[in-house]
C-alpha cells in the first residue's frame, strides 16, 4: 500500500470465528494500522486487537461493523481535524493522531480508557 500512497488496516483480526490473520499480524508487511474496537466484537477480542497494535505500534483505529440497529455508531475512529477528501483521511490515519472511542450510554464519544494504545 505504501507504494501507492495507501493505507492498510486489520479489520477485527481477532473475531473469535476467523482470526487467522491476529495470528499472523507480525508476519505482514505493510500493515499500517489495526482496527482495535469493534462494535460486532467481545470485548476480549478488542483487548487483544489493542495488545497486538501497542507490540507492533501500529495506528489504532476504531469501526463500527455494524450489524444490528443498535451496533450503529458504537466505535468510531476520531480525528483531530474535519476530514474532507480520501487523501486527508489517509493522511490523518498515517499521522496516528486519530483514535478509536466508543459510545457511552450518555452518548458521547469517549476513548476507551482500556483500549487506546496511544492515549
Amino acid at each position: 500500500m505504501a507504494d501507492q500512497n495507501g493505507f492498510s488496516c486489520a479489520a477485527h483480526p481477532f473475531r473469535a470465528w476467523n482470526n487467522v490473520i491476529g495470528n499472523c499480524l507480525d508476519s505482514l508487511q505493510g500493515l499500517d494500522g489495526i482496527e482495535v474496537l469493534n462494535g460486532d466484537n467481545i470485548d476480549y477480542e478488542n483487548r487483544r486487537a489493542v495488545q497486538a497494535c501497542r507490540q507492533l505500534g501500529l495506528v489504532a483505529l476504531g469501526g463500527s461493523d455494524a450489524h444490528r440497529g443498535k451496533q450503529i455508531g458504537s466505535c468510531a475512529t476520531w480525528f483531530p481535524e474535519p476530514v474532507t477528501s480520501m487523501r486527508e483521511l489517509i493522511q490523518a490515519m498515517k499521522s496516528g493522531l486519530c483514535r478509536p472511542v466508543m459510545r457511552y450510554p450518555d452518548g458521547t464519544y469517549r476513548r476507551w480508557e482500556d483500549g487506546c494504545p496511544r492515549v
